[in-house]
């Protein structure tokens, strides 16, 4: 009997398989013949049941391109990386130009170039996610600063949330610059410690001006510093006043009152410094320089005129120059004219 036809196992599917299967039986009982000795014939042989094919076997290919097994589906290349997409930028309204002050600084950043666009004509300003919030803060100190300006003793209660935020944030800065002036004043030259218009002139009134928006108490802190860091005799002498000013609301019967109370040591740190003045430029004075040490005398003697006896303090510094070897007569002549004409 010849042996059974072998199957060859590959890796179709399963019903290939049991096709194979069948043939190979049939195959079999067909090559069988009877027995010559009349014997019974053999006994039918049953084809084996069937069983479960065995899971395909695994295709392994080589790192060069091979062909896809028949039915399966090819597969789609793999997508190709996109570029991110660009930022988007959010677009606002340009805000309203900051507020310059008195010398000419602005309160807070400066303005920022407008593209014109958008409906009606209105112009716009294209920034990022931070730019746009700084801007939008420094339009809100600038409005909140505009409208503390528009009322200049309106309690600091009746601004608004954002409004006092900024200028709570923009005294605490100044308050500290101030307090670094300090330490460094007296390290400039007389020319620019006693002078008329200091560098930080302006700094330091922009500063009064925020004080006065939050109230009396902001201001006597500022004051008090003002004392220990300041030097210039004009820069004082303003800051009195107009510290006075805002303490008697502009009435002049109150006006000396505070002058001679709460704001006594800067009109006596002021005094101070008139004097130390006018001993340095009489030391290195020409005839040039005259007309400008003539205007300080009288500046001197309007603070001094604040004080009870402040008026006997000048007339007898007033002699002391008058002895001194660097006043010529030309001078006390000047000197003289000047303050007959200011009403001596």
């Amino acid at each position: 009997m010849p042996p059974p036809q072998q199957v060859v196992f590959t890796s179709a599917s399963s019903h290939q398989y049991a096709a194979a299967v069948a043939a190979a039986a049939a195959g079999h009982q067909s090559t069988q013949q009877p027995s010559p000795f009349g014997g019974p014939p053999p006994p039918q042989q049953q084809p084996p049941p069937q069983q479960a094919p065995p899971p395909p076997l695994p295709q392994y290919y080589a790192p060069a391109a091979v062909t896809i097994a028949q039915g399966m589906c090819a597969q789609p290349p793999p997508p190709q990386p996109q570029p991110p997409p660009p930022p988007q930028a959010h677009i606002y309204a340009a805000p309203p130009p900051p507020t310059p002050t008195a010398g000419g600084s602005f309160l807070g950043p400066p303005p920022v170039t407008c593209a014109s666009g958008g409906g009606g004509g209105q112009p716009v300003v294209v920034v990022s996610t931070a730019a746009a919030a700084c801007a939008q803060q420094a339009a809100l100190a600038a409005a909140a600063a505009a409208a503390a300006s528009a009322r200049p003793h309106r309690p600091h209660h009746q601004f608004n949330q954002a409004q006092l935020r900024y200028l709570l944030t923009a005294y605490r800065v100044g308050m500290l610059a101030l307090e670094t002036l300090a330490r460094r004043v007296h390290d400039d030259r007389p020319q620019a410690k006693y002078a008329r218009n200091p560098p930080y002139g302006e700094d330091v009134k922009w500063l009064l001006r925020i004080s006065k928006h939050l109230g009396s108490q902001y201001l006597h802190h500022f004051c008090v510093c003002a004392v220990n860091s300041i030097v210039s005799p004009f820069v004082l002498h303003d800051v009195a006043i107009e510290a006075a000013q805002y303490l008697s609301r502009n009435n002049p019967q109150l006006l000396m009152q505070h002058l001679r109370t709460a704001l006594t040591p800067l009109v006596q740190k002021c005094q101070q410094m008139y004097i130390q003045c006018m001993h340095q430029k009489l030391y290195h004075l020409t005839a040039a320089d005259y007309e400008d040490f003539v205007s300080i005398v009288c500046a001197a003697r309007a603070a001094f005129q604040i004080t009870p006896d402040g008026s006997a303090q000048f007339k007898e510094w007033l002699q002391s120059i008058r002895r001194s070897k660097s006043c010529k007569k030309d001078l006390w002549t000047q000197i003289n004219s000047a303050l007959q004409a200011n009403g001596k």
